[in-house]
């Protein structure tokens, strides 16, 4: 039936909870030229907070990049691709010089947001933090943001990188002017890490390697974990003109599946849904509802 037949969606999420953050992003898309993607998250950090304004994002402007002030009311773009593990996140951009579509879109009006822009992508990666965080400190490629108990790491990759004070309100803004660029992320906290300034001289310490012509990053977290995360260069479009991005991530040497057919549209040690079958448990009593028939059919355990 219709509920037994429904498609992969084309945002794929992960996300890693915490008492007083979260962190998530797409470790793979499938990608529409003629879709609507104004509007798509695809990086962010939150924290607890009683300031109007709690997270940070990763950003390149492609969507509406014929705003001079480089709106951020989505942080999507083909051009960016995400791997998350736990606390840690690696962000690559690999931003050509014109649009490989420049023809392509649902609706005129989604074109008019980036039409000025076809034959000059904005090649610039972008990172933005609340100004209300407790505390921001700089060492070298490394910017460093505390809100209470709550510690962010971000490192570019690439040295020619600012920090714009100015043009937003409420926002820092890391920009890393580049074609081929990216960020590290990871989240600490006081009862993990210990002191901020134990937090930063750990994150410096760890080792990372970039291979910019292969666009594959290596990376220890404070953790011990060595993540290796490889960007999907491939868009060639399939069968129905979709461009399915896949980057790679091993973590200590595995392969960490970033894609497969029946990804979950949820799933977590309470709730999961997948291949159209809810199951919900906690404190041993839990039900199922499965919608693979013509009609769904309920089971309490």
């Amino acid at each position: 039936g219709h509920w037994g037949s429904a498609d992969i969606y084309v945002t794929l999420r992960r996300v890693w909870r915490d008492r007083d953050f979260a962190i998530g992003g797409s470790p793979a898309q499938r990608f529409d030229p003629d879709g609507f993607y104004l509007d798509h998250h695809m990086f962010s950090i939150v924290w607890e907070s009683s300031d109007r304004f709690r997270a940070l994002e990763a950003h390149h402007p492609y969507w509406r990049s014929n705003n001079e002030k480089e709106e951020w009311k989505g942080t999507h773009s083909p051009f960016k691709q995400t791997a998350l593990h736990k606390d840690t996140a690696i962000v690559l951009f690999n931003i050509p010089e014109k649009d490989p579509w420049p023809t392509r879109a649902g609706q005129r009006h989604w074109l008019d947001n980036r039409d000025q822009h076809f034959d000059n992508l904005l090649q610039v990666a972008q990172t933005r933090f609340p100004k209300s965080v407790d505390n921001l400190t700089r060492d070298g490629n490394c910017y460093f943001l505390r809100e209470n108990d709550v510690y962010v790491a971000i490192r570019v990759l690439k040295p020619n990188h600012t920090l714009d004070q100015n043009s937003l309100e409420h926002f820092n803004v890391i920009n890393s002017r580049n074609a081929k660029t990216g960020f590290i992320f990871e989240v600490g906290t006081a009862k993990e890490d210990g002191s901020f300034e134990s937090f930063q001289e750990a994150v410096k310490a760890n080792e990372f390697k970039v291979n910019w012509q292969e666009l594959n990053v290596t990376y220890e977290n404070c953790d011990g974990d060595r993540l290796r995360f490889r960007y999907d260069n491939d868009m060639t479009a399939d069968a129905r003109g979709f461009i399915w991005m896949r980057p790679t991530l091993s973590v200590n040497g595995k392969l960490f599946e970033t894609y497969t057919d029946n990804w979950p549209v949820a799933e977590s040690p309470v709730v999961t849904l997948r291949n159209n079958v809810l199951d919900v448990e906690q404190g041993g009593d839990g039900f199922r509802v499965d919608w693979t028939q013509r009609v769904p059919e309920i089971t309490v355990r």
